[in-house]
């Protein structure tokens, strides 16, 4: 449900101003107000902070930092800048770019830096403050360990931004109708309550799924799952459809709301699920390079086809390296009329995109943005992943071996001059502490891999019945494995199915199979099975 061309034009207000249709003097007074909050002329919106830019998940966030931020997002909200981003996401000619191409995550991962210079200009407190990244990985495996039972009561993140409680209400956002449903609510509570939207007078409430028809974390946001995804090819296009029809369309299917609809950064987490998509190509990257200090080249990041691929256009042609990246709102001037954010000096939001790159080309490396770099701190599986690469699966977690195994050839090709080395020390991630639940869940992984290898099964094929099996265990222990709901097929134009429905059809029609004896018992030392709890030793 993208809007083909006639939007609304939502100017912002210092607190106060909100959407006023065709009032052009009101519109012009709240954007004069408006930019008295942005950085004076000749700074970078976004680079005062002096301390390094670097994205910590939701859930290693202590009160303070929490309560910062929410007050960051609902400033955003308030002046107006948080609603303008919406569109930047519901524009149809930016999403032939952002979506079903080798683009997605780079044409989000400047989306997310304009939100984040954005939320750093709103006040001198809010300088250092950077997205939160939603950890998947680790609230899918409390799942498994039974710690919790949904995706709410796994991640903080939901019940922090405004939990599961509203009114029956419906919003209406950028020529969208979200209509009010039996299993969604328009949540009122906390930072979900400051969300004005281009209703008739604010909406103040945010469309998301009700508590009750919350279902289970999909199992395409496990490790097993998620480790396919990012390390089972090294061609760009592969492994960026991968992680776009794996975590990431998973998550937005099971949340359902407003993250069902292209409207879906009206909803703050739709940016800490995107930084994680974002993070998870930083974690390919380093990998493929097998040097956390090494860049890529300029002629690297537009021909080494493990982090470019030239695919097609929706329109016609092919991508380039040096193609400026698509992302158009309405003019101030004219709410008919479409321009770049970074290009067009009278739109709202181009104070926070004006400096950064604007090519596709200049996205491939987060370290690698001058003052724009950024980096993560990171633990449990996603840290394994990081530091292991393809071995994080393996007895012989060896980040050496790992190197020695990408540099060999086997996984891809590595253009000639396409890396260099630079003096100056880079952002590298941190190392936070894993939980107990990451570490089971890790355990489980090898253990199953390895078990594979000793049946004779070759790596590729062992690290296939982890995911097959992380898909199995996931609808006999924990819930259904959903597959795509015709409300999201069709916002989206999704095709196909989730990796983990897929799968489960091919062992339903026998196309595939599970090679590695026993895995239930094996899984048992690692994992509980409510759901089978007495079956499962009869049968074995």
């Amino acid at each position: 449900m993208y809007s083909h061309g006639h939007s609304p034009s939502f100017l912002p207000s210092g607190r106060s101003c909100h959407f006023f249709g065709k009032m052009l003097r009101a519109a012009v007074v709240c954007l004069v107000i408006s930019t008295l909050l942005l950085p004076a002329s000749g700074q970078q919106a976004g680079t005062s902070c002096t301390q390094p830019r670097v994205r910590k998940s939701w859930d290693a966030y202590n009160d303070t930092e929490k309560t910062l931020y929410k007050e960051a997002v609902g400033a955003a909200m308030t002046q107006g800048f948080h609603q303008k981003f919406v569109q930047i996401h519901t524009t149809y000619a930016n999403a032939l770019e952002a979506h079903k191409t080798c683009m997605f995550v780079y044409w989000h991962r400047m989306l997310l830096l304009g939100y984040e210079n954005m939320l750093r200009s709103l006040h001198s407190s809010y300088a250092c403050v950077t997205l939160p990244y939603w950890d998947h990985v680790s609230g899918s495996a409390l799942q498994a360990a039974s710690s919790c039972s949904t995706i709410e009561t796994c991640s903080p993140i939901i019940a922090d931004f405004g939990g599961t409680t509203g009114l029956a209400k419906s919003l209406v956002v950028y020529n969208a109708s979200i209509t009010y449903t039996a299993k969604t609510t328009c949540v009122n509570q906390g930072l979900a309550g400051r969300f004005c939207g281009n209703n008739t007078g604010c909406a103040y409430c945010i469309m998301r799924t009700r508590s009750k028809y919350m279902g289970s974390y999909p199992a395409d946001a496990y490790f097993g799952s998620v480790y396919q995804q990012v390390f089972t090819y090294s061609e760009w296009d592969k492994v960026s459809s991968a992680i776009e029809n794996g975590v990431h369309n998973s998550v937005h299917n099971a949340l359902g709301g407003m993250m069902a609809y292209t409207q879906a950064p009206v909803d703050p987490v739709f940016y800490s699920h995107h930084a994680l998509i974002d993070l998870l190509q930083t974690i390919y990257l380093k990998c493929q390079l097998g040097d956390a200090k090494t860049y890529l080249s300029a002629a690297g990041k537009a021909s080494d086809p493990r982090f470019w691929s030239s695919c097609a256009k929706a329109g016609g042609g092919t991508f380039s390296g040096t193609d400026t990246i698509t992302m158009r709102v309405t003019s101030a001037n004219d709410s008919k009329t479409f321009v770049n954010v970074w290009q067009d000096a009278n739109n709202m939001l181009y104070p926070f995109f004006k400096d950064l790159p604007y090519t596709y080309g200049d996205y491939i490396d987060a370290k690698d943005l001058g003052s724009y770099s950024y980096t993560y701190e990171i633990g449990g599986g996603l840290a394994n992943m990081y530091q292991n690469c393809s071995a994080s699966n393996a007895l012989t977690t060896s980040a050496g071996a790992s190197a020695a195994l990408l540099a060999s050839g086997k996984q891809g090709t590595v253009v000639k001059n396409a890396v260099l080395k630079r003096g100056k020390e880079p952002l590298s991630p941190t190392i936070a502490e894993s939980t107990e639940e990451d570490d089971a869940t890790r355990r489980w992984s090898i253990a199953l891999f390895e078990t594979a290898k000793m049946f004779g099964l070759e790596d590729w094929a062992a690290r296939e019945q982890v995911e097959t099996i992380t898909c199995l265990h996931h609808a006999e222990c924990i819930g259904p494995v959903e597959d795509y709901s015709y409300l999201y097929r069709e916002n989206f134009g999704i095709e196909g199915h989730t990796r983990c429905f897929s799968i489960i059809g091919d062992l339903v029609a026998g196309t595939r199979v599970i090679a590695v004896p026993r895995w239930r018992e094996i899984t048992r030392r690692f994992l509980p099975c409510p759901r089978r709890d007495g079956v499962d030793a009869e049968e074995e």
